[in-house]
């Protein structure tokens, strides 16, 4: 997939406004870290952040820009956020299994509802494409140029929409809570 030089990022997005949103959200992560720490995101690029390192064989923005820009990815069902664990989860890396499920509520003042990506000009498949980030790290570099602090996305599981937030970004009004988490038991029973 190549990404189309007629798209305009900065175009689409700022034709749209930002809202506000509040709501429950969910982020799976390990114990050792906390709910709220996009530490991971700094160092390893994913499909809305640009980290220090790309993953081998994975398509980014990064060496086109020298911007780097860390995120939470919060998923607005707990169920969808398990799932996207388990998507990540090969045979071998299974029984290394221990990631934390925390309930976070969020206030956002500036969010950009792409929920529809089509509002912006895309494709669900061109945001979802596999190991190439390069729309939705433009998609996420406009949006932060434009204001926002977060994106309105749906799910690359089909099952609901995800919040992803750009702490770095963040408006001063905002809030996120840590409500409650819970520690799944990931094992196999023989």
């Amino acid at each position: 997939m190549t990404t189309s030089d007629s798209w305009d990022a900065a175009a689409e997005v700022a034709s749209r406004p930002l809202i506000a949103w509040s709501g429950l959200v969910w982020r799976a992560h390990r114990p050792k870290y906390g709910a709220l720490d996009p530490g991971g995101a700094r160092r390893f690029s994913g499909r809305y952040n640009c980290g220090e390192v790309d993953g081998p064989g994975f398509q980014t923005i990064s060496a086109e820009v020298a911007e780097r820009w860390p995120a939470l990815y919060l998923a607005l069902d707990s169920a969808s956020c398990l799932v996207e664990v388990l998507r990540h989860t090969t045979k071998e890396t299974f029984e290394q299994l221990n990631h934390r499920l925390t309930g976070i509520e969020v206030k956002a003042f500036r969010v950009l509802d792409c929920s529809d990506p089509g509002v912006v000009g895309l494709t669900a498949e061109q945001l979802y494409y596999p190991r190439d980030y390069r729309y939705p790290h433009r998609l996420a570099l406009a949006a932060i140029k434009h204001g926002a602090e977060a994106l309105l996305v749906p799910a690359v599981t089909g099952m609901c929409n995800n919040l992803v937030y750009f702490p770095d970004h963040a408006d001063e009004r905002s809030t996120l809570t840590i409500v409650r988490y819970h520690d799944p038991p990931f094992h196999l029973d023989p």
